[in-house]
Parts: C-alpha cells; structure tokens; sequence
C-alpha cells in the first residue's frame, strides 16, 4: 500500500478537460475518494481480506500476563500463531480465537480473546510456559483521507481501480456539462478496473507466502 491521493487525483484528472483544480478543487475530490476507496476496501475484505492484512508479533513470557497484550488498531483478526520449541526445533501452533466469555471453558487450547484493543491468553502463565512468541495476522483499521499526501488503505493492485472510478464520480458530479456517451464510458472503464483488480488480488495472494504456521 504505497499510493498516495494526490497520485490518483492527478492521474483521475487526465480523464477529462473539466476535471480539473478550479471545477473540481482537491477538497471536494479527496472527500470523493475517501468515500470509494472505503466502499473498494469493504469490498476487498469481503473477498479477500488477506490482501489488506499485516502481523504483529508479541514476544512471550509477557511482563504482566493479567494485562495481555495491546493490539495495534485493527479490524479483525485473520490469524494467530504461538511458537515453541520442541526438541530444540521452533514450530508453531494455531491459537483459536474464542469470546471473551469462554475464556474459563474447557475444550479449545491454545486459545486466546479479545476485549476492546486488548490480546488475552486463556489459562494461566504456566500453561503458556516454553512458548516464545505470539504472532498475530489482523487487518488494521482504515483511516480517513484528510490530506492529499495521505496514502491510500488499499494495496497496490486497486491503484487503477480508484483512479478509473475516482474520474467516474467527477463525471457523475459535472453530468450536466458531458455528453452522456462521455459518461458512460467513464463509468464502464470504472467498472472493468474494478473487477480486473479484483482479479489481480486473486493472483497475488496465490503468490503470497506468509509467516503463520511453521511445522
């Protein structure tokens, strides 16, 4: 995710002669682009949410077990790993992510919980005694676009999907000033880059190899 909103919005602008700073000044196409960009994202994580994912890493014995471990800000959790050594070989072992009140029923283990932005371990410390680290795969929370400098909260695949439908909402907002056969072209080419991202996404994650179990 390393694209800025100026780059889509300048890019959004060669579309068209009318898209430009004085009809269409920066405030109004960075609120436009936050708006989709927000809707592309819900979409992304409905169908691939691995794609908007990152890991955090918390080492283990913690400092104060009772405390747990403070989560960066998140959307959901994907996936967590504990890791061990067994017979001097690291491996790691699935932690269930159950609700909060679970945390003192027998079944599930390793397992752990999760309230507000805080990690819980369920057990005691003892239990969690020769395991080294917790590894957690989550999808952070999205921000707002409040200036044109902020970078974009969608991978690099959706680049030309936000450029393509960005255009596509400045055509909507003048569609009294382009002839409707302007428009609908915007609007399809905002819809194929959409879908071919989409694809792109698919085809990357296969690609991806992330650092969750390790046996």
């Amino acid at each position: 995710m390393s694209f800025t909103a100026a780059e889509v919005i300048a890019d959004a602008r060669l579309r068209h002669a009318l898209f430009d700073d004085k009809v269409l000044p920066t405030p109004v196409a960075l609120g436009l682009l936050d708006g989709y960009q927000r809707r592309l994202r819900a979409d992304v994580m409905a169908r691939y949410p691995e794609a908007l994912a990152t890991q955090v890493t918390f080492q283990l014995p913690m400092p104060d077990f009772e405390l747990g471990f403070v989560m960066p800000p998140y959307f959901t959790i994907l996936d967590i790993t504990a890791f061990l050594s067994v017979m001097g070989v690291e491996r790691g072992e699935n932690v269930a992510l159950i609700p909060m009140p679970q945390r003192f029923d027998s079944g599930l283990w390793p397992a752990a919980y999760v309230v507000r932005d805080g990690l819980y371990l369920k057990g005691e410390p003892s239990e969690w005694q020769g395991y080294s680290a917790v590894l957690v795969t989550y999808v952070p929370s999205d921000s707002r676009l409040t200036a044109p400098s902020a970078l974009v909260d969608l991978p690099d695949a959706c680049y030309a999907a936000c450029v393509e439908n960005l255009a596509a909402l400045f055509g909507a907002r003048l569609s009294d000033r382009i002839v409707p056969p302007v428009l609908q072209s915007l609007m399809d080419s905002a819809a194929a880059s959409q879908e071919l991202s989409l694809r792109n996404l698919t085809a990357i994650r296969r690609q991806e190899r992330w650092a969750v179990r390790e046996y």
